[in-house]
């Protein structure tokens, strides 16, 4: 659903989207190392505003779903692929590249 917000040139609309991720940094990364023991950056299904994964750690239905930092960090790079904001990247890149991290440390 965000793909339209690029195609129809209103970046803008996404700012508070990217924003919750980039700002809730240190708290995913300390979920992270408190839940997995890992140091990268699992991103929660279902996050509060503050970054908190309360709702996704006690729900059966989404406590193991790995594919959230994947999506968000594969739509900053198509923001910053669409844009060429080398300022939005310098933001992104250090959750984007926590979020392989921690696949790397969860998958292997």
């Amino acid at each position: 659903m965000y793909y339209s917000f690029l195609a129809s040139n209103h970046i803008a609309a996404m700012d508070s989207f990217w924003n919750l991720y980039v700002r809730n940094y240190d708290t995913i990364k300390s979920h992270t190392r408190s839940r997995f023991g890992i140091d990268g950056a699992w991103v929660p299904e279902t996050m509060g505003w503050d970054g908190n994964a309360r709702h996704t750690d006690g729900s059966d239905y989404t406590k193991n779903v790995f594919s959230t930092g994947a999506e968000v960090s594969q739509y900053m790079y198509y923001r910053y692929k669409y844009t060429n904001d080398a300022a939005f990247l310098a933001k992104a890149y250090p959750l984007m590249r926590e979020v392989a991290r921690f696949y790397t440390g969860k998958l292997s």
